[in-house]
C-alpha cells in the first residue's frame, strides 16, 4: 500500500531547509509542501494548502494513527512515522524535522497554536 511508504519519501527531504511556500527541493520546502511531495511520490495527487489537505482523506481520532498519517494544526501539517514520532518541516527548527507528537504538541499549545484541528489519512 503506497501509504505505508509516504514517511519513507518524506524522510529522504528530511536534511531539506524550510522555505515558506516552497515546493521544490532546490528551494526548499514548508510543510504542505513535503507531505504534498511525499504523496506524490507514491502516486497520489493531494492539494497543496494545508486547509485544502485538511478536507481530503479520511477523518480519524488520535488513538487511531500509524505510520503515513497526517496531523493537522491551523496553518500546519505533519506526518505521523510511526506511532509516536512525526516528521514535519517547521519553523522551530527551520528545517524538516523529526520528532515526537507529543513534544510538538505540548510546544505548539505552550506557543498559543492550541491542539491539532484534524487527524487525516490519505
Amino acid at each position: 500500500m503506497a501509504p505505508r511508504r509516504l514517511p519513507s519519501v518524506a524522510n529522504q527531504r528530511s536534511s531539506i531547509g524550510l522555505t515558506a511556500a516552497a515546493t521544490t527541493q532546490s528551494l526548499g520546502l514548508d510543510c504542505p509542501g513535503l507531505t504534498q511531495q511525499a504523496l506524490a511520490a507514491c502516486g497520489i495527487a493531494y492539494p497543496r494548502d494545508t486547509d485544502q489537505q485538511q478536507q481530503v482523506g479520511e477523518q480519524l481520532t488520535a488513538d487511531r494513527l500509524r505510520r503515513g498519517d497526517l496531523v493537522f494544526w491551523k496553518g500546519h501539517v505533519a506526518m505521523m512515522l510511526d506511532a509516536e514520532r512525526i516528521i514535519h518541516a517547521n519553523a522551530h527548527h527551520m528545517a524538516t524535522a523529526i520528532e515526537p507528537l507529543s513534544q510538538t504538541r505540548a510546544r505548539y499549545v505552550a506557543a498559543g497554536v492550541g491542539e491539532p484541528t484534524a487527524y487525516r489519512r490519505p
